[in-house]
């Protein structure tokens, strides 16, 4: 059923009728879990086909991403999307042996305290879950 406002609402789905999101582009710098969670998010509101993810995906590559993806596919010619992404992760995605808790509790404000939540937040989406206590604690002790 459409709304007045451009909008249809069917059960518990709602979407923009004539919302057009771009597909994020990857060049080989940005950081992979980021550029991983735009990707899965453009997916889900698009409900894209997991068959169909790779093939999306790869056009959005440019630079040292793309031609990862040219000598990937001459090794494999067949992708699943769990695939691509270890081996995207594997190649542009930081090293395993990066203790991202040791840098959030490391992190120090410099800047503004805005700067300093920003480089928190990108620390802490890395670690994974830590309760909301030892959050609080970790960020309050970088403060100035």
């Amino acid at each position: 059923m459409g709304g007045t406002n451009g909008t249809s609402h069917e059960g518990s789905h709602y979407a923009p009728r004539f919302v057009k999101l771009d597909f994020p582009r990857f060049k080989g710098e940005e950081d992979t879990t980021s550029w991983f969670c735009r990707v899965n998010q453009f997916f889900e509101f698009n409900h894209t086909p997991k068959e169909d993810r790779v093939a999306l995906a790869s056009f959005h590559l440019e630079r040292d991403a793309q031609l990862w993806y040219q000598l990937l596919k001459q090794e494999k010619d067949v992708l699943t999307w769990q695939e691509f992404q270890d081996g995207l992760d594997l190649r542009f995605g930081v090293t395993k042996f990066q203790d991202f808790f040791e840098d959030l509790i490391k992190l120090q404000q410099v800047g503004s305290v805005r700067d300093y939540q920003t480089q928190f937040e990108k620390l802490l989406a890395k670690v994974g879950y830590l309760p909301p206590n030892r959050q609080v604690s970790c960020f309050i002790s970088g403060l100035k």
